[in-house]
């Protein structure tokens, strides 16, 4: 069954059309039949494979535009990359289209009916999308159904996700048409403490929706593109780039390895597993001998700490954007002992702290920290 992915954020600058070309490759290059769809009147997808868009004879503007039985089909304007990659490619020529196409009925969906009769013929189609939340933007929508949100490190697209998913909500509400979004850090600095801290405030803000694997910034990525190749054949199999977008391929795959009706069931297979460990635990005296606390679960994580003299203790942290409020505090067990379960998505890297009578520690029974902003340390665990 093939899946539909649309690249988008109406922010330019965020690494949309880098985003799709190197996926698009990196899932290709790992043997999976790829079709990538220009929908961006600029044509840049297009330009990075490699494709002369000045001498197009036919390209998206001509599918799209065409009578309802498909006069120009996508087949028709296929360019071959490779064995396992192709390009539906576009040009300037598709900023007309919302002009040709207005007051038409049924216009929000022609791309969706377009690629009916060549599903089948791809394991991904990737759409690149242009950066605004016009007509060709919400056909991409409507034909896909998971969204990635390629995301720089700026408050501006921090800003810009949550318009994005305001559209997206309302295609849910007025249209049915659900979508499985998820957001891609696509210009990532490590190095920077900006960068960083708004990768903790977007995994807080949209819990389990960002992407594990995040494309670290660099200059070669443009260098490759410049020369009308994705990095998969442009640079060394050991370079950052080619490493980030493999391991994004990877996670992409994995994303849908399970049905829905599956995942519940192994969720709940989990669950009973993690409710039985917990009840045992909870009727006895921490044994910080026998349990390594922090303990990791199926489905969360079991914190803990042994401190007969505390009154009163708090946990915070990327989980609850350190705030100190009632469910942030532990419950005293009365053997001295203080805990607390907290349901936590795996993938992720979690920072916090206890505070105790009022102090900030760090949990001195893991021994993963590092260093916080006040020159202190923070614990770390990672699911």
């Amino acid at each position: 069954m093939s899946r539909i992915i649309a690249i988008a954020n109406q922010k330019g600058g965020c690494g949309k059309t880098t985003v799709s070309i190197n996926l698009a490759a990196s899932l290709a290059f790992q043997n999976q039949s790829v079709l990538l769809i220009d929908l961006d009147p600029q044509g840049h997808a297009s330009l990075g494979l490699g494709c002369d868009i000045e001498k197009l004879e036919a390209g998206m503007y001509d599918v799209l535009a065409g009578k309802k039985d498909g006069t120009i089909s996508i087949a028709h304007i296929t360019h071959k990359i490779n064995d396992t990659l192709d390009l539906a490619p576009t040009n300037s020529s598709l900023n007309a289209l919302e002009e040709l196409l207005a007051g038409k009925a049924g216009r929000e969906f022609l791309l969706k009916n377009r690629i009916k009769p060549i599903k089948k013929l791809y394991e991904y189609i990737i759409i690149d999308c242009p950066p605004n939340l016009g007509l060709l933007t919400f056909n991409a929508l409507l034909a896909a159904e998971e969204l990635i949100i390629p995301f720089e490190s700026s408050l501006f697209s921090f800003q810009g996700v949550g318009k994005l998913l305001e559209s997206v909500t309302s295609l849910k509400e007025e249209l049915g048409h659900k979508l499985d979004y998820y957001i891609l850090f696509s210009m990532f600095e490590n190095r920077t403490r900006f960068s960083r801290e708004l990768l903790r405030k977007t995994i807080v803000k949209y819990k389990g929706k960002v992407l594990n694997n995040k494309i670290n910034y660099t200059v070669k990525l443009k260098e490759a593109a410049g020369k009308g190749k994705p990095i998969t054949c442009y640079r060394s199999k050991e370079s950052t780039a080619f490493k980030d977008y493999y391991n994004l391929a990877r996670e992409v795959q994995k994303l849908k390895i399970l049905s829905n009706v599956h995942k519940d069931f192994y969720h709940m297979a989990r669950e009973i597993q993690d409710l039985k460990m917990l009840t045992s635990i909870h009727k006895m005296k921490l044994d910080f001998s026998k349990f390594q606390f922090p303990l990791k679960l199926e489905s969360g994580v079991y914190f803990a700490i042994q401190n007969e003299k505390a009154a009163d203790v708090h946990i915070v942290g990327d989980f609850n954007n350190w705030e100190v409020n009632g469910e942030s505090k532990l419950n005293a067990d009365g053997f001295g002992g203080w805990r607390k379960y907290i349901s936590l998505s795996p993938g992720t890297k979690y920072r916090y702290k206890f505070i105790i009578d009022g102090e900030w520690k760090e949990d001195h029974n893991n021994p993963t920290q590092e260093p916080s902003t006040d020159g202190s340390f923070n614990s770390v665990i990672e699911l």
